[in-house]
């Protein structure tokens, strides 16, 4: 069980509340016969006084709030068939119940606005894993399986004195197959494939290949991979929220994206120390992005791409430390926007709020029971768009530092029933930065959080 309370960091109406209970069972009732039982239910309250353009550029709305209530449930069985062939079933639910009210209050509000919507899923998943006969040192496993999900929205919204409803539904199947070679835990190469049969988009493929091999006499990790993937659109993305400031578009094609990487793992210090980096390159279709103005606000813009390198270390040091690290390059283009011009994805641009350059180091203290870490994150310049101004024209949003300090201590460890109770602190922005990561929408300056951890 979990619960975190804030009054937030903005003037008016930033109070924020989440009350999380889990739990779970496990169950074996013969050798061969695991099943696995989870259910987690979240209950929030949040009151955001921001509009589309941020606190600092246009007035704060005194009494916006939402209410959220997730449940989610799952069952998972597995079963061995034989010493070499395995089964597995995965059931789940996830239900959220969602409620908007804005009161009417100008300047902030066009109209008073409210929602209420019930959003269902249900999933089905089940798989093979089986090791099929070694021939050469190789060893193979095979996982064949298949996918089902369904899902319905109930809406129902007021803007002003506009009332509309909606009731979609969709359901999607997956199938998949995968094959992993190993040989001799020296080298792996993964191939597989996964096929979507959606009753939005219809039928898309995605292939996938992974492989990794290290050398022998220095413990150099070579890996490299290629996959193709899809991200549906989101209900809201599809069918609105029932205000006319964000309609939804039911002809959206699918995300499309194409990636491939090649990076290595170099162990030193007897494998105390760790350094790795990848190069990678993603490629990006029918990219689907909020648009203001008449017409649907969700559009696919054409083709983007995004490259870089990441870099990174870990070293364990004496007296129970550890020092970590990473860096990020990345460079994002847009090769093509789609036909709908403006200044929202202009050919040769960079994407909004991508940083070129990012990076963190961190010094942890991993004692029996007491857990000090300080870290430090810097975070280059992005571009992104002022939408309190005509035609929302591309701005440069600075970079920024930001000094976290965190803490835990166990004051119980394995006294039954209790497993551990943990004490826990954390001082954030520590040098009170102001920043946005979103221009006009201001980041909480230095703030400090407490609070208790208890496992059973």
């Amino acid at each position: 069980m979990g619960y975190v309370s804030t009054t937030g960091f903005l003037p008016v109406n930033n109070d924020y509340n989440d009350l999380t209970v889990s739990s779970g069972l496990d169950y074996q009732p013969i050798e061969a016969l695991k099943l696995a039982f989870s259910a987690r239910y979240s209950d929030s309250h949040f009151e955001f006084p921001t509009e589309s353009a941020g606190d600092r550029l246009s007035p704060l709305d005194p009494d916006q709030f939402q209410d959220r209530q997730r449940l989610v449930l799952s069952l998972r069985t597995s079963h061995a068939i034989t010493r070499w062939w395995e089964q597995i079933l995965l059931l789940g639910y996830n239900r959220i119940d969602f409620k908007l009210r804005d009161a009417f209050n100008p300047p902030a509000d066009f109209a008073a606005a409210q929602s209420d919507s019930t959003e269902q899923r249900l999933l089905l998943n089940y798989y093979w894993n089986m090791s099929l006969p070694e021939f050469y040192q190789v060893a193979p496993t095979w996982t064949l399986g298949i996918e089902a999900q369904d899902e319905k929205l109930d809406q129902r919204s007021t803007f002003g004195t506009t009332t509309t409803s909606t009731e979609p539904s969709r359901s999607q199947q997956g199938y998949y197959t995968q094959v992993l070679f190993n040989w001799r835990k020296q080298a792996t190469l993964q191939a597989g494939v996964r096929v979507e049969d959606s009753s939005v988009f219809g039928v898309d493929t995605n292939p996938r290949v992974a492989a990794a091999y290290t050398l022998p006499w220095t413990q150099t990790k070579l890996r490299g991979g290629y996959a193709t993937g899809i991200r549906a659109p989101s209900f809201v993305e599809n069918f609105g929220t029932g205000s006319p400031l964000v309609v939804g578009n039911p002809n959206l094609k699918p995300e499309e994206s194409l990636s491939w990487e090649i990076g290595l793992d170099q162990p030193f210090l007897d494998g105390r120390a760790l350094l790795s980096a990848t190069y990678f390159h993603n490629t990006y279709k029918d990219l689907i992005t909020f648009v203001s103005g008449p017409g649907p606000s969700f559009l696919n813009i054409g083709k983007a791409e995004a490259s870089g390198v990441e870099a990174g270390f870990q070293v364990l040091l004496p007296w129970q430390f550890q020092l970590d690290g990473s860096y990020t390059f990345l460079e994002t283009k847009v090769i093509n926007d789609g036909g709908i011009g403006g200044t929202a994805f202009p050919p040769g641009q960079p994407l909004l709020r991508r940083p070129k350059n990012q990076g963190s180091v961190g010094l942890t203290y991993l004692g029996e029971r007491l857990t000090v870490a300080f870290t430090a994150n810097v975070v280059g310049s992005a571009i992104d768009r002022d939408f309190s101004q005509p035609g929302s024209p591309r701005v440069t949003l600075p970079g920024f530092t930001l000094i976290n300090l965190s803490g835990s201590y166990a004051v119980l460890q394995n006294v039954w029933p209790i497993r551990s109770l943990r004490v826990q602190l954390k001082f954030e922005n520590l040098l009170n930065e102001q920043y946005e990561q979103a221009i006009g929408f201001s980041a909480q300056g230095i703030s400090v959080r407490g609070g208790v951890a208890v496992n059973f």
